[in-house]
């Protein structure tokens, strides 16, 4: 077998030649070395051969490692004693090693130390191997526990050689500081509960192959985790329970093997109570609240661990915390108070917002002085309970008297008995109101005045129009200010009122205004026309009662070609008050009748304005004709001076101008042009007179103010109501 690897050639090119010739191989070139793998089973034969180039060499010495086992030269073999039986050796140089043994396995070298000058050498590691017979486990000791110094797992096989490897796991442990190989062993140091798991031991030649397994474990524990405090009416209650209610305390420990629970109830030098992992006290009471131990031992490490829990019983507090504010030292300090009295154990009050916070049992009292800044504030009061999760809070606002709104409501009781109440809208917090009456006296409560709890309002019974009417006023105050304001009570009255026609006239809106501080219970809308209502007060019909916070209503169903007349009458009980103004709404359509008296009207009215306009026409041209005679006569005189000549008297003159009567219709002048300028002066002074007309006071008939009426000629002209 050619073993040899091409290497750096060395010489020069003649010498190269030289050698090739000499040597009789141009391929085998002096100078080369190799190496090879042989691998053979025990009993069999090793074979080892070199090249050729190697032949030609006058001595080739064989060793295994350091040691000599054969001398080849051209004189003959010799062998070592190691050797001497079982190897061959023939001329050309190779050896074989017949009957292989394990020892037999190494590094073997053949050199040349002759020709050619510079030595070739070959190399060879030789591996013999048997059969693997069978692999019967992997050793350990009996226990491994966590955090012992080292732990050594041992691959035991019957027979064989191979090459070994372990994987933990089905993952192939690689060497590190913890994992150390060596040939059939792995040593794991310091183990821990991590390192429990399937361990295989894998063997193999490249003749046979083996394998073995072990499941390691590792002692360790206990640890104990936690308690857990389980309730039936608290599913994860975290060391608060309610009381009467069923609790079980279960504990928990990694540990391998299991570990064995115990508990002491109380104290640590009390007596165990053997009850497992989960330790039960159906109905809890306040007397079993206290120190819970847990105990866990191992077997194995004979180690015991323990733990303990606060146990707390407690009682629902009922509701939560209640904030209340109010006046201190003569009107100049604010008292907070909180207060949370039920519940076991009591709960924890504390103000926030406040100078103090220190925390209270079952009620917080704190007075604040100075009291600037504190107007709308939020001040809370914070419940703190042993149950976490019951916490609760109450929240207060100091606020100045603030008052948006003052007003007044009358209501009917019984009959004609009647109740007004005075209200005020506003924030005070805390604060006392008191009442005032007319005459400026106290008002307070009894009798009939009945004032709210919450002092904002003030009730009068039995309401008298002759002995209760007048001024009454309020006044608010607490440390942070004060507000005051009065409303004057007056009787039942109307200040407007205004009635409003649709388009098509077949309804009215009628709008009203209540004067303030008129004491009202109800509106009494009136109508005077067609029969609309359901009854009748004199000539008035009434229409519909309205409360005194209406301020319209719309009569409907109206005939659009009829006047309707409207008032709006306030009521206390049963009395009526003074009426408002009538309000009249004129038809928005004509009915037959009066569009045929328009029509006859109109046309005996245009035919009056054509003879006026004839009779103007005229005395305008009279009063034209004779002013320009008399101008025309001037002018001839001033024209005669102007020629010299003189007028003989009693004789004619010599021309004379003569003027036709103009016509009435179209006035012309025949000998010489009219003077337009006098007739369209006379024209346009001529006057048009107009008529005015006062609506009468109870608003049933008038007239229409600034009738033009043309001419001297006036006419008394009827009309409709006056609209509104």
């Amino acid at each position: 077998m050619d073993v040899w690897a091409q290497a750096p050639r060395v010489g020069a090119l003649p010498v190269r030649l030289l050698l090739l010739m000499l040597i009789g191989e141009a391929q085998s070139v002096i100078g080369r070395s190799t190496h090879a793998n042989i691998d053979v089973l025990v009993g069999t034969n090793i074979s080892m051969e070199i090249g050729d180039n190697m032949t030609l060499s006058k001595e080739i010495t064989w060793m295994k490692s350091s040691v000599v086992i054969a001398w080849i030269t051209a004189e003959g073999v010799q062998i070592t004693g190691m050797y001497k039986d079982r190897l061959v050796a023939p001329r050309s140089g190779s050896i074989v090693i017949s009957n292989a043994m394990l020892s037999d396995s190494g590094n073997y070298t053949a050199s040349t130390n002759t020709l050619p000058p510079t030595p070739a050498v070959a190399t060879f590691q030789v591996n013999v191997y048997e059969l693997i017979g069978a692999v019967s486990g992997i050793s350990v000791p009996p226990e491994v526990q966590e955090g012992d110094a080292t732990v050594t797992l041992t691959c035991q096989i019957t027979a064989g050689t191979g090459t070994v490897t372990w994987t933990k796991n089905g993952q192939v442990i690689m060497k590190d500081s913890r994992y150390i190989v060596v040939d059939k062993t792995l040593t794991i140091t310091k183990p821990s509960r991590t390192d429990a798991g399937f361990f295989v031991c894998n063997i193999s030649n490249p003749f046979d192959s083996g394998s073995a397994s072990l499941n390691l474990t590792v002692n360790y524990g206990p640890d104990i985790n936690n308690i857990i405090v389980a309730s039936n009416t608290q599913p994860f209650s975290q060391e608060f329970v309610l009381v009467n209610s069923a609790v079980n305390l279960t504990c928990s420990a990694a540990s391998y093997p299991v570990a064995e629970y115990s508990w002491i109830l109380g104290y640590i030098t009390d007596e165990t109570v053997p009850f497992g992992p989960t330790l039960s006290l159906p109905n809890i009471q306040f007397t079993q609240a206290g120190r819970y131990y847990c105990l866990a031992y191992n077997s194995k490490t004979k180690t015991t661990k323990q733990k303990q829990i606060n146990i707390d019983v407690y009682e629902l507090p009922l509701g939560g915390p209640q904030c209340t504010l109010q006046a201190a030292n003569n009107n100049s300090a604010l008292q907070f108070l909180c207060s949370w009295p039920t519940g076991s154990p009591k709960p924890k009050l504390s103000f926030s917002g406040l100078s103090v916070s220190t925390p209270f049992e079952s009620l917080a009292d704190v007075n604040e002085k100075p009291v600037a800044g504190l107007s709308g504030k939020s001040i809370v009061c914070m419940g703190n309970y042993t149950v976490p999760s019951l916490n609760q809070n109450c929240t207060i606002t100091p606020e100045a008297p603030n008052v948006t709104r003052f007003f007044m409501q009358a209501y009917s009781v019984v009959g004609d008995t009647v109740s007004v109440a005075l209200n005020f809208n506003g924030k005070f917090n805390p604060g006392t109101v008191k009442w005032f009456g007319p005459t400026s006296q106290s008002l307070s409560q009894g009798g009939r005045y009945n004032i709210s709890p919450d002092t904002t309002t003030l009730t009068i019974s039995n309401f008298s129009l002759e002995n209760d009417l007048g001024n009454y006023s309020f006044i608010c105050q607490n440390p942070l200010g004060e507000k005051s304001q009065a409303l004057n009570l007056i009787g039942p009255y109307i200040s407007s009122c205004s009635a409003t026609r649709s388009t098509d006239g077949n309804s009215t809106n009628i709008s009203w205004t209540v004067a303030s501080g008129a004491v009202i219970t109800s509106i009494m809308v009136q109508m005077q026309g067609s029969p609309l209502a359901r009854a009748t007060t004199g000539d008035w019909e009434d229409l519909q009662s309205m409360g005194s916070a209406n301020g319209s209503y719309v009569v409907s169903g109206l005939d659009p070609t009829q006047s309707y007349s409207f008032r709006v009458t306030p009521m206390f009980g049963s009395k009526r008050g003074t009426p408002s103004d009538m309000q009249t709404v004129n038809p928005t359509r004509l009915s037959a009748g009066a569009i045929a008296g328009i029509v006859v009207g109109s046309v005996l009215g245009a035919l009056l304005i054509v003879l006026l306009l004839i009779l103007i026409i005229c005395c305008v041209r009279k009063k034209g004709q004779r002013g320009r005679t008399s101008k025309t006569e001037g002018k001839k005189k001033q024209s005669k001076k102007a020629n010299g000549l003189a007028p003989v008297e009693g004789k004619a003159p010599v021309r004379k101008a003569r003027w036709d009567r103009p016509s009435i219709s179209s006035p012309t002048l025949t000998n010489g042009p009219p003077d337009y300028e006098i007739h369209s002066s006379m024209f346009r002074n001529t006057s048009i007179s107009t008529i005015s007309a006062t609506p009468p006071m109870n608003g049933t008939e008038g007239y229409n103010i600034n009738q033009p009426v043309i001419g001297p000629n006036k006419h008394n002209v009827k009309h409709a109501p006056t609209t509104v």
